[in-house]
C-alpha cells in the first residue's frame, strides 16, 4: 500500500506532512484531501483572503493539489444588461 503525504498551505506557510498515511489508492488520497481541507476551513474565524491547499506527494513525487480560496467583503454593484423588450 502506498504511503501518501499530505502537505497543508494556508497562503505562504506551509505545514509538511513528514510521517504520511498508508492509503489504498490515489483517488482515495483525493477524497480524504478534499473531506480534510473541508474541515479545516469550517475553522476559520474571519476569512477575509485566504488560499488554503492540500498538496498530496508520494515521497518527493507530487502527485494532486486540492485548493480552496475563501474571500469576503463587500457586494460589489453590477452592472445589468437591458432586458430585451416583448414585441408588441
Amino acid at each position: 500500500m502506498p504511503t501518501y503525504h499530505f502537505d497543508y498551505r494556508d497562503n505562504d506557510k506551509m505545514l509538511p506532512d513528514e510521517l504520511g498515511s498508508d492509503i489504498a489508492d490515489l483517488e482515495t488520497a483525493r477524497l480524504e484531501a478534499v473531506k480534510t481541507l473541508a474541515e479545516l476551513a469550517r475553522g476559520i474565524d474571519r476569512p477575509d483572503r485566504q488560499i488554503l491547499s492540500i498538496e498530496v506527494r508520494e515521497g518527493h513525487k507530487p502527485l494532486l493539489k486540492v485548493s480552496l480560496t475563501l474571500n469576503s467583503g463587500p457586494v460589489t454593484p453590477e452592472v445589468h444588461l437591458a432586458e430585451p423588450h416583448a414585441a408588441d
